[in-house]
């Protein structure tokens, strides 16, 4: 089989439908054989019967399966176990594929000798965006533009809902690290990155490709500032559950350069909220990661053991 597109997909069956019609609608180029596996990684909405309706209806080859244990990275190991297509296209339940999506991907697997390459992943605003949010916080809300140009990565800047792997990825480096990623209603991230990372570190060639792009639904809570917020808190609270024994000087597995960067940082937003407030958001952001990680080190202790990577 050419290629396998994985969606895993949590509580969003009204989303869910509208990705699903996008696949529907591509242009696949003639003799590729595809399939389409759906990760429904515990929802508790009428996932399920979304999915078997448009399986009936669309003439396409789908695959079902539930995974109760919640966690981006648990569904997405789940979805590459099952999968056939010797490329895996990931992509998210609430985005709109281009309809050349998969032609770009396969075309871009050919041009290259890439183990991973992705694309730009552009918005759909349900309401305007707001002048606060910049591009320096698109990643916040999974968007990425990085031009028009074909070029190697360097670093892991390839984002989970539109990136593909070579099968044969998975059999060298083993699979995403569930101790990390996305669980229920926990904003944590990283898990792409972190495993593109270790690719490149490897040797291994990573591409962004322009042309492989879809679009990504933004719901209007997602650019309220309490939900930047919370993004910043969450984030500092997975590194500090990562973290393992602190070996800078702390009190109770609390590093004391945490303690003065709250101190510091609530100051720099102050005097930016005076003197520039267009980047005193961004401070308050870097705040509440610190906040998130103190309150992460009381939660998870300084002696928490430390998930590795999934290799089942």
């Amino acid at each position: 089989m050419d290629i396998s597109v994985i969606i895993c997909t949590y509580n969003r069956s009204a989303s869910l439908k509208k990705s699903l019609d996008s696949l529907r609608s591509m242009k696949v180029p003639e003799g590729v054989i595809w399939e389409i596996i759906i990760v429904d990684n515990n929802s508790h909405d009428d996932t399920r019967n979304v999915v078997a309706e448009f399986k009936k209806n669309s003439g396409l080859p789908v695959s079902y399966i539930f995974k109760k244990e919640q966690g981006t990275s648990f569904a997405r190991n789940e979805g590459i176990k099952a999968s056939k297509g010797n490329i895996l296209l990931f992509t998210d339940d609430d985005v709109i594929a281009d309809i050349y999506w998969l032609d770009s991907c396969l075309c871009a697997f050919k041009g290259y000798d890439a183990a991973c390459i992705g694309g730009k992943v552009l918005p759909l605003w349900e309401k305007p965006c707001p002048k606060w949010l910049t591009k320096e916080l698109h990643h916040v809300v999974a968007l990425l533009d990085l031009g028009n140009e074909t070029f190697r990565l360097n670093k892991s800047t390839v984002w989970g809902n539109n990136m593909a792997f070579k099968a044969s990825v998975f059999q060298k480096y083993g699979y995403f690290d569930t101790s990390i990623g996305r669980t229920g209603e926990k904003l944590f991230a990283g898990e792409e990155t972190t495993y593109i990372d270790k690719l490149i570190e490897g040797g291994e060639n990573v591409y962004h490709c322009p042309d492989m792009k879809v679009n990504h639904y933004i719901p209007g809570f997602r650019i309220k500032k309490s939900y930047f917020r919370k993004w910043g808190y969450c984030q500092g609270e997975q590194f500090a559950k990562k973290m393992g024994h602190c070996e800078f000087r702390n009190i109770m597995g609390v590093p004391l350069y945490a303690v003065r960067a709250i101190g510091e940082g609530f100051f720099r937003y102050l005097w930016f909220s005076i003197s520039l407030p267009s980047n005193a958001f961004r401070e308050q952001l870097k705040v509440f990661h610190y906040l998130g990680f103190v309150i992460g080190r009381i939660k998870y202790g300084d002696d928490m053991p430390v998930e590795g990577v999934d290799t089942q």
